[in-house]
């Protein structure tokens, strides 16, 4: 029966499963327990808040193009454009081409897009 022990926990190495002591003390545990809380109510105040700034940017980005790309924000502009101008009842077939946008901050770039009239160009 020893060798059978001695085979079993010593050449094949057992179950090495250990309990792991905590490092931790009660009133560590408790003190950790309380910052976790106090973080935690504030989290719906913090939710509400979110929520009121993420409505007044959208309602400050009302009308800007939305588009992942400067190439895709084009496009719909172009698109823009050439229904605006079959509506007014004047060519836009001029309109193929915009400038490249430029950049405002990392988030947001500008297009100018100018307009041939008899009267001579104008800028929108």
């Amino acid at each position: 029966m020893l060798a059978g022990v001695l085979v079993r926990y010593g050449l094949m190495g057992g179950d090495q499963s250990a309990v792991v002591a905590s490092h931790d003390t009660i009133p560590v545990a408790k003190l950790r327990l309380e910052i976790l809380r106090r973080k935690a109510a504030t989290v719906p105040g913090k939710e509400a808040v979110l929520k009121q700034v993420s409505a007044e940017l959208a309602e400050r980005e009302k009308g800007i193009v939305q588009a992942d790309t400067a190439e895709q924000a084009r496009a719909h502009l172009m698109d823009v454009l050439h229904k605006t101008a079959v509506a007014n009842g004047f060519d836009s077939q001029g309109a193929s081409q915009l400038p490249e946008p430029k950049a405002l901050g990392n988030d947001y770039g500008q297009v100018s897009v100018d307009r041939t009239s008899p009267a001579g160009s104008t800028n929108w």
